[in-house]
């Protein structure tokens, strides 16, 4: 007797790399940041990581909201032969272990995730697995307590908390964040934002910087029409997945239920959003 309001929700989990100009890593070259996205299959991966309670996602603005950009965002297809190409293309070829080198480097580094969230780890294990085995990326994970997470992230300049005895700081983190109905990327992706010596504890710990993405930010949040922002917000998402500051892993799927009898004057209500309930006053509950 119950029918369920169900659509992906307003947050998501997503794995960060530091792109401070200092941090002095190989994620620093978009080319290997978009190899690492090709070379694992993000949709199986997100589904086994949630046992099938979560969507993978591609963009902040989640699929639920207005100014979800259904086209135009680069998604990263399950490609390892292109990923392979954009390393080779950055000059990293595979040594004796089969892990890729340049100049002497290892394409290597260790990732911390927040411990005591199985699905997190999962996703990770999954994916660094695939990663390894497909493209020579050898990116392992480490579980790290919430507090010295929190360290890493608001202490400059970002020591790895998941291989603190290198003194560098990380390459990237998977973390999360929750959104909200309304999108505004300024305080995560504005390069305003991006931490200093002086300024350490900001969202935007990672340093993602592009001026279009800022002036469209910007833009966003001067304009009133609600169509022209999602036009704005769907452009934002366009360029931000061609620089893949982040790879975005999942989003959770949230659930409402509700009795069978609850429909509307007017008939049935959508059931893939949360604003399901946004004309209350029409709501109806006849029994069956």
């Amino acid at each position: 007797n119950l029918q369920f309001v169900e659509y992906p929700d307003f947050g998501f989990f997503n794995l960060q790399f530091n792109l401070h100009p200092d941090a002095g890593h190989p994620w620093l070259d978009v080319k290997v940041r978009q190899a690492t996205a090709y070379c694992f299959d993000k949709e199986a991966t997100a589904d086994a990581a949630t046992d099938g309670q979560g969507v993978a996602i591609y963009s902040d603005i989640p699929p639920a909201s207005w100014a979800f950009p259904s086209s135009g965002v680069e998604t990263y297809p399950f490609n390892p032969d292109r990923g392979k190409q954009l390393l080779e293309e950055a000059g990293w070829t595979v040594g004796a272990d089969g892990i890729r080198e340049k100049a002497g480097e290892k394409l290597a580094t260790v990732a911390g995730v927040r411990a005591g969230r199985p699905n997190r780890s999962k996703w990770m294990q999954l994916m660094t697995d695939q990663i390894r085995q497909n493209c020579g990326i050898d990116m392992t994970f480490r579980e790290v307590d919430f507090g010295a997470l929190l360290n890493m992230l608001n202490i400059y300049p970002h020591i790895n908390a998941a291989d603190p005895g290198s003194g560098k700081p990380f390459a990237a983190y998977f973390g999360g964040w929750g959104t909200s109905l309304d999108p505004d990327p300024y305080s995560l992706y504005h390069s305003d934002n991006c931490s200093t010596a002086e300024n350490p504890q900001t969202f935007n710990y990672i340093c993602y910087s592009n001026p279009e993405v800022d002036r469209l930010i910007e833009q966003g949040l001067r304009t009133f029409d609600q169509a022209e922002r999602a036009q704005i917000y769907q452009q934002y998402a366009i360029l931000q997945s061609q620089d893949v500051p982040t790879i975005y892993a999942w989003s959770d799927i949230a659930r409402e239920g509700l009795r069978k009898s609850v429909s509307t004057t007017e008939g049935p209500f959508p059931l893939d959003t949360p604003t399901f309930f946004w004309e209350i006053e029409k709501f109806t509950n006849v029994k069956q």
